[in-house]
């Protein structure tokens, strides 16, 4: 049923987009891209999954022990292929946390990483987007666009306080399955703030990599000859990264393509640019996936050669 929901969002919103453009103009775009700027940007995309899976790592290490960079690499770029190339109700996350199991960590810490590493992406998210906003002030016009980013940012920020803090719950809460849980995950991330320097890095690596998201699509812009500067696409494409986090879609397709057309005509770029721009992102994205695919096939094949922790 989900699955199936997905695809409606996902077909609705690309249809209606695909309805709105200029055929021709998507053809004359398509044929003078660069491919070198989109190697370019895989390239990006493909260090940016990288740096994923050392910040998995980094939380994994700080909330429980010690996991090989190529353990985390593997638990990463599985996770990514599920996430971008099949429609299944099995999620990325849910497979990194399935691959963490198999590599003998407790079912809690594996759920337990996951979700910090999901949470302080969002967190880092909402504080990149509040570091940028006087910029994209001056980009975007629309009042409540700019009310939406603010507000966005804020209520991500907020919910993570109440996560933190919920380990201070009153007692006579204490015991019900949910309130244990939630509070194990609380007092989980109130363990990676112990160590200042950590959670610092763990942060800051979060910042550049939500960078590096708009670093790629400036690659694709540059490969399509559009005339879009590195920090405009670097402030703008965040709010459209929130978008496609949402579970609505099939792999953030549709929802990400109308965010994109959206976000990138306040630096003047034409709604058949974009649209293209968000197509070859989302391509990119499901190549630079495809290692996890490698990953899956080979542990499954050779079980006995499987990495371990």
């Amino acid at each position: 049923m989900l699955v199936s929901f997905k695809i409606v969002v996902s077909a609705t919103l690309l249809g209606y987009l695909f309805s709105k453009v200029d055929f021709e103009q998507v053809q004359v775009s398509l044929g003078k891209v660069s491919y070198w700027y989109l190697f370019f940007a895989a390239s990006i995309l493909l260090l940016q999954a990288v740096a994923g899976a050392v910040r998995l790592s980094m939380v994994i290490k700080t909330i429980a022990t010690r996991i090989r960079l190529r353990v985390a690499l593997n638990v990463m770029f599985i996770g990514l292929f599920f996430n971008q190339t099949l429609p299944s109700s099995i999620g990325g996350d849910a497979m990194r946390i399935w691959r963490i199991r198999h590599h003998g960590f407790p079912l809690r810490t594996a759920v337990n990483s996951v979700l910090l590493d999901r949470l302080i992406a969002l967190v880092a998210l909402a504080l990149f987007m509040l570091l940028s906003y006087p910029i994209l002030y001056r980009l975007v016009t629309h009042p409540l666009f700019r009310m939406a980013v603010v507000l966005a940012a804020m209520a991500l920020i907020t919910g993570f306080a109440i996560l933190y803090y919920f380990r201070k719950i009153p007692r006579r809460f204490y015991g019900w399955r949910i309130t244990e849980e939630i509070r194990h995950i609380s007092s989980e991330a109130h363990r990676i703030t112990r160590t200042p320097r950590r959670a610092g890095e763990i942060v800051l690596l979060s910042l550049v990599m939500h960078a590096m998201t708009g670093m790629a699509i400036y690659e694709v812009t540059h490969g399509l000859g559009l005339s879009v500067g590195l920090l405009e696409c670097v402030v703008l494409t965040p709010p459209v990264s929130l978008l496609t986090v949402l579970p609505i879609s099939m792999a953030g397709w549709g929802v990400r393509e109308a965010g994109m057309v959206t976000a990138l005509a306040f630096a003047g770029v034409a709604a058949n640019d974009a649209l293209v721009v968000s197509i070859l992102f989302g391509l990119l994205l499901m190549l630079i996936s495809i290692p996890g695919g490698v990953f899956w096939l080979y542990t499954h094949r050779h079980p006995q050669s499987d990495l371990s922790n």
